[in-house]
């Protein structure tokens, strides 16, 4: 089996027109892609696949993401990137691609492999409004609230058990210098959501954030509805959203609102 490096985007894309063809079940990829283009990641991607077909996207300091069906190009795809001496320690795709290719890694390295997240890919194109609504109203987050958008931002890595490796006030800068963060308000700030990324068509929502003395009234659910409903609005085709698999009390409520899963990954990583 060929493993294929490609210099562009551009080539990537050409080699592999599948990917258009399945655009929201491959989201994450495809954002890692777009950033790659648009300059956000100036360190120099990884950029390979194989004809069966299979891809490997990687930006230094992110996780490898994985697209494809085939185990055996998943374990041909980690040796190639083992030969460019990558300091890669995480891998996000289907679950069989992601833990083949993870296992084989870890074995290299001799380094424990974990499972940190089985994540549920959700696609919605038309928006089913929260039932009773809650009172309040949908709004951008303002720059003034800045230490607000601090404290939710590390309840949500709290909650998810993500870590927060990047720098929070570059995080902050950027999310609120794009105006991408919302919020459902209530005589005060109740929850909150993001759009965190885009594919070629459509838009991912997250960061999704209620701190607990205000959840279980139905404010999550408001802010989604809300800001998905501002994304159909606005031109895209359809928003994606990733949940915990182990929270069935946020996947419940995303299907509620619209959502349907479409595919799964899984998270892995390696120290």
């Amino acid at each position: 089996m060929i493993v294929r490096r490609y210099p562009s985007v551009a080539a990537l894309r050409s080699a592999h027109p599948w990917l258009a063809e399945r655009e929201a079940e491959h989201d994450s990829l495809i954002a890692q892609l777009i950033r790659i283009e648009e300059g956000v990641d100036r360190a120099t991607p990884y950029l390979a696949g194989t004809e069966h077909p299979a891809l490997a996207v990687w930006s230094p300091g992110r996780r490898l993401i994985l697209a494809g069906e085939s185990v055996e190009a998943a374990v041909v795809l980690e040796r190639a990137v083992a030969q460019e001496r990558t300091k890669l320690t995480s891998v996000l795709g289907p679950p069989a691609l992601a833990r083949a290719f993870g296992e084989a890694c870890g074995l290299r390295r001799n380094r424990e492999v974990k499972t940190d997240l089985r994540v549920g890919v959700y696609v919605l194109r038309d928006v089913q409004s929260p039932d009773p609504m809650p009172p309040g109203s949908f709004r951008r987050m303002r720059d003034s609230e800045r230490l607000l958008f601090n404290e939710w931002i590390h309840g949500f890595h709290r909650d998810t058990g993500l870590d927060l490796d990047y720098d929070a006030g570059v995080f902050a800068d950027r999310f609120l210098g794009e105006r991408r963060m919302w919020l459902w308000e209530h005589e005060r700030p109740r929850s909150m959501a993001a759009r965190v990324s885009k594919t070629w068509h459509g838009q991912r929502v997250s960061l999704v954030y209620t701190p607990p003395d205000d959840r279980g009234r139905g404010y999550a659910g408001a802010v989604v509805a809300a800001l998905s409903q501002q994304l159909l609005d606005d031109g895209a085709r359809f928003c994606c959203l990733h949940t915990d698999l182990g929270n069935p009390t946020s996947n419940a409520l995303y299907r509620r609102l619209g959502y349907e899963q479409i595919t799964e990954l899984e998270a892995l990583s390696w120290r």
